[in-house]
């Protein structure tokens, strides 16, 4: 019922006590990375991000479950402070070759590679490296939802080291007919004034 509502709640619930109860050893081995990313995301959520990191490292990288993991990873670390850990996390994502057996898998895949790029980049962008930045942001596929987002925010960065005409081109194509329909960015008008403004 949880894989096919892809609502975990209830199952994580009931891993958890189990894994109180019994520990991982007594479950089959075939599913222990499902019970690992259960109890990993039913830590995380619980604010304990030490002990969900350990759970999620033992997920095998050849489970379907692997590049969520890494996911999660990435985000604790980065929630602990530890940037290079972090993109380290994010970039595993994207360099990882995952053989997939359908279409929606396949997208799930790609979602969350072009997730991982748009993380490395907001993580050089929070350190003021905004060049490092911008290489990421233009790394997310065009055809991702996460295109729009990625390129406003590559506008603010190029706006930051002072590439105007950059930032100018990011802004109108976020603020164009194709975008404005699907994606709500009311910031893009204040980029869009900045950069007019530093223009004249």
């Amino acid at each position: 019922i949880a894989r096919y509502t892809e609502d975990n709640s209830e199952l994580q619930r009931v891993v958890e006590q189990l894994f109180q109860k019994v520990g991982a050893d007594a479950f089959p081995r075939s599913s222990r990375n499902h019970l690992y990313y259960l109890m990993g995301v039913r830590l995380y959520e619980k604010d304990q991000l030490a002990r969900a990191r350990k759970y999620f490292a033992q997920i095998s990288s050849k489970s379907d479950l692997y590049l969520r993991a890494k996911y999660y990873e990435g985000v604790i670390y980065n929630e602990q402070g530890r940037l290079k850990s972090a993109v380290r996390s994010f970039r595993d994502i994207v360099r990882s070759e995952v053989q997939v057996s359908n279409s929606r898998e396949l997208q799930r895949v790609k979602d969350i590679q072009n997730y991982a790029l748009l993380n490395i980049a907001r993580i050089y962008y929070g350190i003021q490296r905004f060049d490092e930045a911008v290489k990421y942001y233009e790394l997310v596929e065009r055809d991702s939802k996460y295109w729009p987002e990625s390129l406003f925010e590559a506008a603010y960065a190029n706006f930051l080291r002072n590439d105007i005409n950059s930032a100018l081109g990011q802004v109108l194509t976020v603020n164009s007919p194709a975008y404005m329909n699907d994606e709500y960015i009311p910031e893009a008008t204040i980029l869009k004034a900045l950069t007019f403004f530093n223009l004249c």
